[in-house]
């Protein structure tokens, strides 16, 4: 009996199913409610999380809430949380509501001849890149308003297309950047870019200077003004005018101008470059990706054409985009996605894992810094939230069979994905309207 009477106050190993914990609810972007903690049951899951702040906040319609700690998405319930972190039950906990994501709705598909290499949206339309060598300029209700070929022959294929000021640029496989000019239902070659011995992978744009990355392992830098480059055409060709049906291919014309590029930067290895982009903020400095693993940062106005930095991860990198205000996502042949401070010592803020096959492309959400999307060799799109740990937050299907998704891109108007089965999948809503599963 004294036996019984000795172990009898000993406590469970876990919570009692009626432990309690206080917090204060707060937000950066919705209605905000009393700083004043509130008590409640540490076995709160979202859901119920969600209905007691509709109920603080008065909604005449419930809204669907998702909760953050330490800017880390809740789990299950609070109970998994605290006990992970080993947080007392004595403190006030501070949790941020935001307003849950909703899935992307698919709203259709077009189709082009070839591969879909490359594409780039933004209100106005769409421009896409195809193995064809054709460049295609789309209205947002699937209609093929101008196209015209960039090249002839076996390395006729164009591999990126990025809109710029008046038209867009392209990098093609026999090397050549492109700049056109586009207007209404005709699209003209303007300048053509020689210099890379190899593919151009990819292309930025920023305030009349255009960059590219080429398989040749060179970073090139371009002006979209004829006069800033030397010209090894001394004399420019008159435009030839033509009438022609808006979607009849406009076969490839002698450009007004063969330039030259500004600058031309080398990596230490030389292989081939995958992707590049200006710096977020500073004009004169760009990265770029490689197959020898490394991010490589270059300073653009250098004497030097040999990179700032080289930091070699685990995997070649296929692609790459910055998420505000300092943080890169890189893609892996390792079907992950690696998040980097370029500013930071350690390699790797996060790896998130998901995707199947190579991650060929990403794009930043057009108006949250957390999310973003990638597509992948494994025919999916996934939705990505940085403060999220546990994986993706949507996977977007094509059809079967799609093959491979080769490019990606995102803005208000919708996301749109290009893959090997030569179709374009339109996802539409943005992700203030979106809500998380």
């Amino acid at each position: 009996m004294a036996m019984a009477d000795a172990v009898a106050p000993t406590e469970p190993a876990t919570a009692p199913a009626s432990s309690t914990v206080q917090v204060r609810l707060i937000t950066k972007t919705e209605t905000p409610i009393s700083s004043t903690p509130i008590v409640i049951p540490t076995n709160v899951t979202r859901y119920s999380l969600s209905q007691i702040l509709n109920h603080l906040l008065e909604n005449p319609q419930p809204i669907p809430y998702s909760f953050l700690i330490n800017s880390v998405y809740l789990p299950a319930s609070l109970d998994e949380y605290i006990t992970a972190n080993g947080v007392s039950r004595e403190e006030i906990l501070e949790i941020e509501y935001v307003r849950s994501m909703l899935p992307p709705q698919w709203e259709g598909q077009w189709t082009q001849e070839d591969w879909v290499s490359g594409v780039c949206v933004r209100d106005e339309g769409v421009v896409s890149a195809g193995y064809d060598g054709v460049v295609r300029v789309w209205d947002w209700s699937g209609n093929v308003v101008a196209k015209s070929r960039g090249g002839q022959g076996p390395l006729r294929s164009l591999k990126c297309v990025k809109w710029i000021d008046g038209g867009f640029v392209t990098g093609g496989m026999d090397g050549s950047v492109r700049v056109w000019s586009h207007s209404h239902a005709s699209v003209s070659l303007g300048v053509e870019g020689k210099g890379h011995e190899a593919s151009v992978d990819d292309v930025d744009y920023r305030n009349g200077k255009a960059i590219s990355a080429g398989a040749d392992g060179t970073l090139r830098m371009w002006s979209m003004d004829p006069s800033e480059a030397a010209a090894p055409q001394s004399q420019r060709k008159k435009r030839r005018t033509e009438s022609a049906h808006t979607v009849k291919v406009q076969h490839p014309r002698k450009p007004l101008l063969t330039q030259s590029c500004l600058t031309t930067l080398t990596t230490p290895l030389g292989l081939p470059l995958t992707a590049v982009m200006f710096h977020p903020t500073d004009n004169s400095i760009a990265y770029s990706t490689s197959l020898s693993t490394h991010l490589h940062t270059h300073d653009l106005f250098s004497e030097s054409t040999e990179p700032i930095t080289s930091t070699p991860f685990n995997a070649p990198l296929l692609s790459m985009i910055s998420l505000p205000p300092t943080l890169l996502a890189l893609g892996t042949s390792t079907s992950r996605i690696l998040l980097h401070d370029p500013r930071s010592q350690t390699i790797t803020v996060n790896t998130l894992s998901g995707h199947e096959g190579f991650v060929s492309c990403l794009a930043p959400s057009p108006d949250s810094q957390n999310i973003f999307a990638s597509g992948s060799f494994d025919s999916h799109v996934r939705i990505w939230d940085i403060r999220n740990p546990t994986g993706s937050i949507f996977r977007l299907d094509r059809q079967d069979g799609a093959g491979r998704v080769l490019s990606l891109d995102w803005n208000a108007r919708g996301l749109i994905a290009g893959g090997q089965d030569g179709k374009l999948d339109i996802w539409t809503g943005n992700t203030t309207n979106m809500a998380k599963l």
